[in-house]
């Protein structure tokens, strides 16, 4: 009869006989080394490891660390069961991300908070100096991975566009002016001026108050009616020029009939008789 013991991962035979017993143990071959395994890896805060889903690991096994979203991992991020039964190495660290303090921008500022560092998902705002505009997105954010996020917005230099308007004389030349700037308005001569003569530059590159207009003059009542007189002189010595006319040719159609009526003979039968004399 024979009985197996299982003691500090030894098998320790036991033989038992009918005419006595007797015991016999059996140890391991000494050249022959003990397989060992690995415990499950420690978790981590603000993180997980992603591996087999198993109490103990055999050698040979890895897993890889991971971190929660706002969080960098410090470390090694993969490691692996080794022959000894340890893990090849500690597990890692998860480190909240942060940014350092945002970049500055010509002829602008930051708003708001203006600390050293900032968590990771923060936001900042921009803001232009007095004669210029903010050109893009305000904000930008503190992003996973511990810059901020692009591009950057700018500040450019308000100026307004003058428009072109016929008549209009400025008394500071140029096409564009700064924000701010005053204009004083004149019109050409033959010109009068419709609105306010004094506009100025704004920030939202408009003109207030709206730049007037330069309507070109009408003639002056006198010199209409001049006009209109002198017209009249014309029409009139028009038609006496065609009266005259008509009166001429009139005339000379009354002396032409006269003329041809003298030629004719009074009494035909008379001249008719004067013709038939030997």
């Amino acid at each position: 009869m024979c009985t197996f013991y299982l003691l500090n991962d030894v098998f320790i035979l036991l033989m038992l006989h009918l005419d006595g017993v007797s015991e016999r143990y059996h140890h391991p071959d000494p050249t022959t080394k003990p397989v060992l395994h690995c415990s499950k890896p420690a978790d981590i805060t603000h993180g997980s490891f992603r591996g087999p889903a198993k109490a103990v690991f055999t050698v040979g096994t890895s897993v890889n660390y991971i971190c929660e979203p706002g969080f960098s991992l410090l470390g090694t991020a993969s490691i692996y069961c080794t022959a000894s039964g340890a893990w090849s190495h500690p597990p890692p660290v998860c480190q909240a991300v942060t940014c350092l303090q945002p970049p500055n921008i010509t002829h602008g500022r930051l708003k708001g908070n203006t600390s050293a560092t900032f968590p990771s998902g923060a936001a900042v705002s921009y803001s232009c100096d007095p004669g210029y505009s903010l050109v893009g997105n305000a904000f930008i954010n503190c992003t996973g991975s511990g810059s901020w996020s692009q591009p950057l917005p700018q500040c450019r230099e308000i100026r307004c566009e003058f428009p072109d308007v016929q008549g209009v004389k400025k008394a500071i030349k140029g096409s564009t002016y700064r924000s701010g700037t005053n204009i004083t308005l004149e019109c050409d001569d033959g010109y009068v001026l419709e609105g306010i003569r004094h506009t100025q530059c704004q920030e939202d590159f408009s003109w207030d108050p709206p730049v007037p207009a330069c309507k070109l003059m009408s003639p002056k009542p006198r010199s209409v009616g001049l006009g209109v007189a002198a017209a009249a002189v014309l029409l009139l010595l028009g038609a006496g020029v065609v009266w005259k006319i008509i009166s001429k040719q009139k005339e000379g159609y009354y002396r032409t009939y006269e003329s041809y009526n003298y030629r004719t003979p009074l009494n035909p039968d008379t001249e008719h008789k004067s013709s038939c004399l030997p």
